[in-house]
């Protein structure tokens, strides 16, 4: 008993075989019995199955007996745009294909300006221009801004000029009344301000007693300025510039001058002198005598100089205007017309003129 040994059962074939093994007897088995069902229908079945393997392989028809349903389409990114086809060599354009639709995209020109248009001091950028104003346009680049002046930019307004007076540019060229009101100033700038030119229509006149003259040319003492709506006059005491009539009281001063000429100029005698100084305004006086009749009356007339004590000694020639309205005036009061003529026979003058008003 003990000599014998247990008999056991053989084993399978399947159980000497390892489990890879058993994958591919499995798959040959299975491929086996396919082939076998595709024979068994009289061969039509290989043929079909050959073909449709063939499409599923391209993609071009249904994939294991199912039509495929594609509806996307293929789009450009949005910096690009689709255009018909890429020209050869231009490595800015790329084909994008899906559901099998195949499109062209180009994208932009590339370009080496990198600058941001940016506003100046004191502007804002804003939407557009439409509401008027101080505002433009800013390029850069080919991005373009709009820049309106900021109003609002300091804590307080800006200062204004008087109602009077109006803002200008600046002074240069205009009156000595034209100001700067702020100059300068990192909020505003420069504002300036001139006064408003009123409509004046006053004339200046000399006071009583004086008479109006070209200028006044000596220290001031006897002659005066006179200023009104811009207009500037001199005036001088009448008996310095008029032939007055001659008295017992009236002495003439009688410094010395040469009478170069003389002539009646309206209601004005015009003398001109010459005489030693020049630094000061030397007077020249004049008065007429009484009428002596004839046809047309005559009359005297006798001249002066006073030289104001002038020292220096240079010799300047000038001509000197004496009004004769004192002696048209007596001419009136005498013989009672407004109007009429006399010969004046000037001492010193190489010969007698007539005098008409």
């Amino acid at each position: 008993m003990n000599n014998l040994k247990e008999k056991r059962p053989p084993r399978s074939l399947t159980h000497h075989l390892t489990p890879l093994m058993i994958t591919l007897f499995a798959i040959l088995n299975l491929t086996g019995c396919i082939v076998d069902q595709a024979e068994s229908e009289g061969g039509a079945g290989t043929e079909a199955g050959t073909e449709a393997g063939t499409e599923a392989g391209t993609g071009s028809g249904p994939v294991g007996g199912t039509e495929t349903n594609c509806l996307a389409a293929p789009t450009c990114n949005p910096n690009e745009r689709e255009v018909e086809e890429c020209q050869a060599g231009d490595e800015r354009c790329r084909t994008s294909t899906l559901c099998g639709v195949t499109i062209s995209c180009l994208s932009p020109q590339m370009t080496t300006c990198d600058g941001v248009p940016i506003c100046p001091d004191f502007y804002n950028q804003v939407n557009s221009c439409d509401s008027g104003g101080d505002c433009f346009e800013v390029t850069e680049c080919g991005a373009t801004i709009y820049c309106a002046y900021d109003e609002w930019r300091c804590e307080v307004p800006p200062p204004v000029c008087e109602p009077d007076e109006e803002e200008v540019q600046s002074c240069e060229g205009r009156g000595d009344d034209c100001y700067a009101l702020l100059e300068d100033t990192e909020c505003y700038g420069s504002i300036y301000c001139d006064p408003i030119e009123e409509l004046c229509e006053a004339i200046p006149e000399c006071q009583e007693g004086e008479v109006e003259v070209m200028g006044c040319v000596d220290d001031g003492s006897r002659c005066r300025s006179e200023t009104l709506c811009g207009v500037t006059i001199s005036c001088r005491p009448a008996e310095d510039v008029q032939v007055t009539a001659c008295s017992d009281e009236l002495m003439l001063p009688a410094d010395p001058f040469d009478l170069e000429m003389v002539h009646i100029e309206g209601d004005e005698l015009v003398l001109t002198v010459s005489y030693s100084g020049g630094c000061a305004f030397h007077l020249f006086p004049a008065c007429f005598g009484g009428f002596m009749e004839s046809s047309p009356v005559q009359v005297s007339v006798a001249l002066g100089h006073d030289a104001q004590d002038d020292l220096c000694e240079a010799y300047p020639t000038e001509d000197r205007r004496l009004s004769l309205g004192a002696l048209k005036q007596a001419y009136q009061d005498a013989y009672g017309e407004a109007s009429g003529s006399m010969i004046l026979n000037i001492a010193g003058a190489p010969e007698a003129l007539e005098y008409s008003f």
